[in-house]
C-alpha cells in the first residue's frame, strides 16, 4: 500500500511504497532532489510533521480532491518505483542570429581623417598629369601612377597610406608644374620629402642626375624605397609597348635602381624587392 512522505528538501509529499526499505535514494517529483527514505513508521499528516516523516493521506479524501481535506496539494502520479517520471527535456532554443558586421572604425575614430588625404591624392595627379600620354602615345600617363599604387597596395601587400600617396604622387614635381610647396601645403611635409626623393632633378646631366637619383632612393625612407619598386615593377611590365632601344634602356636601369636599393635596402621593401627582381629575371629570359 503506498504512503506519502514529506521531501527533505522542499516539504512536498512523495508517494513511496509501504515495503520501501529505510535509506532508499527516493527523487522529489518537485524540486528534482534526492533523499533517503526515513526509518520512521508512517504517521498522519499534521502540523508540525518533519521534513522526511511519512504521510498518511486522509482516508475520507479523494486523491484529487482540493481544499483542505487534501491538504491543497495535488497527489503526484508516482512511478512503478514510487517517484515520478523527469519530464522530458526542453527543446533546444533556435540559435540567435549573429549580430549584423559593422565596418571597422578607424584608428584615429574619423573615416574622413584617415582616406580622405590618400583619395584628394589620386584627384591631384589625374589633374596634374591629364595632358601627359604613356610612350605608346596613346595611354593617358596618369594610368601609370594608378598602376603603380595598385601594385604597392595589392602586389607588395602594404596599405600604409603615406606609401601609397607616395606612389600616386611620385611624378608630379618631376613631370609636371607642381612643386614641393604644393605637395606639402596639400598633403603636407611627409608626402613632400617621399615624392621630392623620387623626383629626378632634370636640370643636370643624365650621368650625374641618375647618381643623385641613386643615392636618394638608397637613403631614402621605406615608403620611397617601395614607391619606387613598384615603379620598376609596372616599368617592366609595360615593356612589351615600347622600342627594343627603350627596352634596353629600362632593363638596365632596373638594375641599376635594384643594385642602388640593396644597399640600405629597408626592412619593409624586402619582399618588394625580392618580387621585383624575379619580374627583371622573368623580362631578362624571355628577351634572350
Amino acid at each position: 500500500m503506498p504512503h506519502a512522505i514529506r521531501c527533505q528538501h522542499c516539504s512536498n509529499p512523495v508517494q513511496v511504497a509501504d515495503n520501501t526499505a529505510p535509506g532508499t535514494d527516493i527523487r522529489c517529483p518537485s524540486c528534482r532532489k534526492l533523499f533517503k527514505s526515513p526509518a520512521a513508521q508512517p504517521v498522519a499528516v499534521g502540523a508540525g510533521a518533519a521534513a522526511g516523516a511519512p504521510i498518511r493521506p486522509n482516508p475520507g479524501s479523494h486523491p484529487r480532491a482540493s481544499g483542505p481535506s487534501a491538504q491543497g496539494i495535488q497527489k503526484p502520479n508516482p512511478s512503478a518505483q514510487g517517484t515520478a517520471p523527469r519530464p522530458a527535456p526542453a527543446p533546444a532554443a533556435a540559435p540567435r542570429p549573429a549580430p549584423a558586421q559593422h565596418a571597422a572604425k578607424p584608428a584615429g575614430g574619423s573615416l574622413t581623417v584617415q582616406y580622405r588625404p590618400l583619395l584628394e591624392a589620386v584627384s591631384f595627379a589625374a589633374r596634374a598629369h591629364k595632358h601627359h600620354l604613356r610612350k605608346d602615345d596613346k595611354t593617358p600617363y596618369v594610368s601609370h601612377v594608378f598602376r603603380v599604387t595598385l601594385i604597392v597596395r595589392h602586389v607588395f601587400g602594404i596599405d600604409d597610406t603615406q606609401a601609397m600617396m607616395a606612389a600616386v604622387l611620385h611624378d608630379t614635381i618631376e613631370d609636371t608644374t607642381t612643386d614641393w610647396d604644393d605637395l606639402d601645403k596639400h598633403f603636407g611635409t611627409e608626402a613632400a620629402h617621399h615624392v621630392a626623393a623620387l623626383s629626378k632633378d632634370k636640370r643636370r646631366p643624365e650621368p650625374k642626375r641618375e647618381e643623385i637619383y641613386r643615392s636618394a632612393l638608397s637613403k631614402g625612407d621605406w615608403q620611397v624605397q617601395v614607391c619606387k619598386l613598384a615603379d620598376i615593377f609596372d616599368n617592366l611590365l609595360d615593356i612589351a609597348h615600347t622600342s627594343p632601344d627603350q627596352r634596353a634602356k629600362t632593363i638596365q636601369r632596373s638594375r641599376d635602381y635594384l643594385m642602388a636599393l640593396n644597399s640600405e635596402l629597408k626592412d619593409q621593401a624586402r619582399k618588394p624587392f625580392e618580387l621585383v627582381s624575379q619580374l627583371l629575371a622573368e623580362v631578362e629570359t624571355a628577351k634572350s
